[in-house]
């Protein structure tokens, strides 16, 4: 998800991402392609599916998936 934005992208539109990252963590310099699965204009968000990812986005990704993952209760 990519909040704060406020462009015209909708569903189905082709960008390219140059920065992914937390707020506590700032953006590591990238360059994603990715396409607008849902576009939410009111709340400035925007949803993408990530079509490629290089070495900079897989790691940053890969440690905001373990801080997810240390957050979620246990299922019995």
């Amino acid at each position: 998800m990519i909040e704060g934005y406020g462009g015209g992208l909708g569903p189905g539109a082709l960008l390219t991402i140059d920065g992914v990252g937390s707020g506590d963590r700032g953006l590591q310099e990238t360059s994603v392609r990715a396409r607008v699965v849902r576009a939410e204009p009111a709340a400035n968000r925007l949803s993408v599916g990530f079509l490629s990812l290089d070495g900079n986005a897989y790691g940053v990704l890969a440690e905001l998936a373990k801080t997810v993952e240390a957050f979620r209760p246990l299922h019995r």
